[in-house]
């Protein structure tokens, strides 16, 4: 379980601060060769409202039922400290926007880092590349209504498919067929405006081709790879990503190293530059794990 704990913290101004450490071990290095999937667990995970920007409050805020706040809060928290792990910053000066189809992407461009998450029931996956497009998509897998679902969403090829699968199988190929397509629309950049009966992904479960045909954008088969990332029982997930010279690492927010993010002040920002920094040259320290632990579902007060 990853813990969070509060400490007070002098500043150079004479006041506190309140700090905020998690306990990871070291993220992996993210080259234009690597792709990192990473798992959170939703239900362990911390929330840290205070990290937020205003955007992801107001959508937070909006959520009737407490689990589905917990979700959100979770996923982003556990995203903004990935990504600012990787940029040497703080979590909440990771300055994320939305491209035009709605993706999620840095402010910077040049930055260079290309992310996408996805979230469903108490698990949550964070994909993250550098120089490349990466969609990702996680579904619990629950009877639903495969007939309208389908039709809505397959193409023709892929409805044939999905009948000619037993019984048995038809829902965890459904579910395939559904993530398969929903990673690529992310990875793309596209939303509902995009023909997704325009393209055929395989409905098979370890295939290496996946993406098999895209007549709705011609060329589009080639620089693309479909795979499935590890899930707990009961979920499917898969992970598009241009190009297919690199190789994927998949982790648990459970195993990323120790860093500290810090809240409210100036010194404070300085300081966690400043050892994001040292680490970057191979300088850092690791700290003492943190002993007073918020309970699951705390939050900490802004």
């Amino acid at each position: 379980m990853c813990a969070v704990s509060l400490h007070a913290m002098n500043t150079a101004k004479g006041g506190l601060v309140l700090e905020c450490r998690a306990v990871f071990r070291s993220l992996p290095t993210l080259d234009r060769q690597t792709v990192v999937v990473i798992g959170v667990d939703l239900a362990a995970a911390p929330t840290v409202e205070s990290i937020l920007d205003d955007g992801e409050l107001r959508r937070a805020r909006r959520f009737v039922f407490e689990r589905d706040y917990r979700r959100f809060v979770a996923t982003r928290t556990a995203l903004r400290c990935c990504l600012g792990a990787w940029l040497r910053v703080p979590p909440r000066s990771v300055a994320i926007a939305r491209a035009a189809g709605g993706k999620p992407m840095l402010r910077d461009p040049t930055a260079g880092l290309q992310f996408n998450l996805s979230h469903a029931g108490d698990y949550a996956l964070i994909a993250v590349a550098r120089s490349r497009e990466v969609g990702i998509d996680i579904e619990q897998v629950r009877d639903v209504d495969m007939a309208t679902l389908a039709q809505a969403m397959f193409s023709p090829r892929e409805l044939s498919a999905l009948a000619a699968t037993a019984q048995p199988y038809r829902l965890q190929a459904f579910y395939r067929g559904w993530t398969r397509k929903e990673s690529f629309l992310k990875a793309l950049g596209r939303g509902l405006d995009f023909p997704a009966a325009q393209f055929d992904v395989n409905l098979v479960a370890d295939t290496p081709q996946v993406l098999l045909t895209c007549s709705a954008v011609p060329g589009e088969r080639g620089p693309w790879t479909i795979s499935t990332p590890a899930t707990p029982a009961g979920y499917i997930a898969a992970i598009t990503v241009q190009g297919s010279d690199f190789t994927t690492e998949q982790l648990s927010l459970r195993d990323i190293r120790q860093f500290r993010f810090d809240i409210g002040c100036e010194a404070a920002e300085a300081a966690f530059v400043a050892e994001q920094h040292d680490h970057g040259n191979g300088n850092a320290q690791r700290a003492l794990n943190p002993t007073d632990a918020l309970r699951r579902g705390d939050r900490i007060p802004t």
